[in-house]
């Protein structure tokens, strides 16, 4: 039985990832206040550095054997996916920023030192194929694409870090996929890659069972495949 903490949990995808793994291993879930929360869950107001200082303190040093963040921002009811650079505006491009880039490394930066030592653990952070510059064809969604290639290349740098500080610790992106959800349904077209969270957590769940520490540093899709930088 493994001892994970999952931040964002109440999300779509994360609240598939946690009922998958709740029966088989101890889950420690984070997530922003909301109403009907499970009375076990760790709840915050917001993902300041400050608020997930609080929330990790109610996590042991030493105790973890995995970290998985889902936080995330595609829209909202004041911000859109830019189609052109004209559509860049300078706060919502930072909020995507913060969402996507800051927030995961900020939780990640806190949760090292409750990570077990002296043997394979495991950061895994909610990422986007639509962050590979390589992969890139369609242009469009500034802010989000940025964010997301932002946080691969932070995820690469954790990689390198650890590595060099002699932990075991494997550090990933995972791209979910085209999941049936709130962030993705305004975007929603008839497609055979369309999943439900279950299946997309199942998946998910699969591909972090079987990484090694060969694998740190790298972003993989829901099928195990290595989505390029």
């Amino acid at each position: 039985m493994l001892n994970i903490a999952v931040f964002g949990a109440k999300g779509t995808i994360a609240s598939a990832l946690i009922n998958a793994l709740q029966h088989t291993h101890t889950i420690t879930a984070i997530c922003r206040h909301t109403d009907k929360l499970p009375s076990s869950y760790i709840a915050i107001e917001d993902y300041s550095e400050a608020n997930i200082i609080k929330a990790c303190q109610y996590i042991n040093n030493d105790s973890l054997d995995a970290v998985i963040v889902a936080t995330g921002l595609l829209h909202n009811h004041q911000l859109q996916p830019e189609k052109s650079i004209q559509e860049i505006r300078a706060e919502s491009f930072t909020k995507i920023m913060q969402a996507n880039c800051l927030t995961p490394l900020c939780i990640l930066k806190h949760c090292l030192p409750k990570l077990k030592k002296d043997k394979f653990t495991l950061m895994a952070t909610l990422s986007a194929r639509v962050g590979s510059i390589s992969d890139n064809r369609l242009g469009g969604w500034y802010s989000y694409r940025c964010s997301k290639a932002a946080l691969n290349m932070g995820l690469k740098n954790l990689a390198i870090e650890a590595q060099r500080n002699k932990q075991q610790t494997c550090v990933v992106g995972l791209h979910p996929g085209t999941v049936d959800s709130p962030l993705s349904a305004p975007y929603k077209k008839a497609s055979s890659q369309w999943q439900t969270p279950q299946e997309s957590a199942s998946k998910l769940i699969s591909v972090m069972q079987n990484l090694s520490m060969q694998d740190t540093g790298k972003v993989f899709d829901y099928n195990g495949a290595v989505i390029q930088p």
